[in-house]
C-alpha cells in the first residue's frame, strides 16, 4: 500500500475511524450525535483560511493553493 492510498480520504472506503466510532455507538458507549454523519463525511476539513500566509487552503485542491503563490514553479512549468 502506498502512502497516497493510506492518506487519501477519497480512497478510504471503510475508514478505521468510522469503524471504531460505529463500534462505540453500537456498544452504547458514545452517542451517535458525538460523531459526524459518516455517509456524508469526506475526510477533508472545510477550506482553511488561517494558514500562516493567509491564503485559503482546500485539501481537495492542493495544487490551487500552490498555484496561488506568486513565486515557484506552477503546473506545466519546466526548468
Amino acid at each position: 500500500m502506498t502512502i497516497f492510498r493510506c492518506y487519501n480520504p477519497h480512497l478510504q472506503v471503510d475508514w478505521v475511524y468510522a469503524k471504531a466510532a460505529k463500534s462505540l455507538i453500537d456498544d452504547k458507549l458514545i452517542p451517535a450525535s458525538a460523531f459526524p454523519d459518516f455517509s456524508k463525511e469526506t475526510g477533508f476539513k472545510a477550506p482553511q483560511t488561517h494558514f500562516i500566509d493567509n491564503l485559503t487552503y482546500d485539501g481537495t485542491q492542493p495544487n490551487a493553493y500552490i498555484n496561488s503563490f506568486t513565486i515557484g514553479l506552477k503546473q506545466g512549468d519546466k526548468l
